[in-house]
């Protein structure tokens, strides 16, 4: 006959239990607190004083509790809109997310706030004049990797970027010479880009948090 398993548990057993469960409900306050008022806020009312103690909390939360996403998830409006007004980088710079160590992390909330709600799109597309200018300035690198979309899986999206920034310099341009000069410049990018991917398309941002 089995027997409950508590009524096996030792002095040593009950402690660990008893701390496992506070750890939890810490780290259950301090996810929540996190969503609602924000990574700096958090940091204020934890007295946080130390650099290296606030990472390893940071990191911990960001890895083990998903916060990013949450967050993210529980304000897509929010977040939407400042990838359309700011740029992808303004996620890194909200969630202090800026060093290379969270590039996943940030992949993980891009795809949901940029990538599956349009905003991307809406952000290149009304600032397509100036971006198309950085682009023929040789700073083609850069703005990808502004954009959000350095990673290989993202091939097509910059192909698509591309192809709505030459249009912007058919659009703007009115010399033959401007035009030739900002479509070459253009087109020598676009032939080294291969993959196909839609920056147009919006699935849900369901599909991302059914995956985790």
């Amino acid at each position: 006959m089995y027997k409950d398993s508590n009524m096996q548990q030792g002095p040593y057993e009950k402690a660990m239990a008893i701390l496992k469960a506070a750890m939890e409900k810490r780290y259950v306050f301090l996810t929540e607190t996190f969503i609602k008022e924000g990574p700096d806020k958090l940091r204020e009312i934890m007295a946080y004083d130390n650099e290296k103690d606030w990472v390893e909390m940071f990191d911990y939360l960001v890895s083990k509790q998903g916060v990013l996403k949450k967050t993210v998830m529980n304000y897509m409006e929010f977040f939407t809109g400042l990838v359309e007004s700011k740029g992808p980088q303004a996620l890194r710079k909200v969630f202090k997310i800026e060093d290379a160590k969270y590039d996943t992390d940030f992949e993980e909330i891009f795809d949901l706030a940029a990538i599956s709600t349009g905003a991307l799109y809406k952000y290149v597309n009304v600032n397509r004049v100036e971006l198309a200018g950085l682009v023929q300035s040789g700073n083609a690198a850069s703005l990808r990797s502004d954009l959000g979309i350095k990673s290989h899986k993202y091939d097509g999206l910059w192909f698509e970027v591309l192809d709505l920034l030459m249009k912007s310099v058919c659009d703007e341009y009115c010399s033959d010479r401007d035009i030739n000069h900002g479509l070459n410049a253009l087109c020598m990018l676009m032939n080294n880009t291969r993959q196909q991917r839609s920056l147009r398309s919006y699935a849900k941002m369901w599909e991302y948090a059914e995956k985790n």
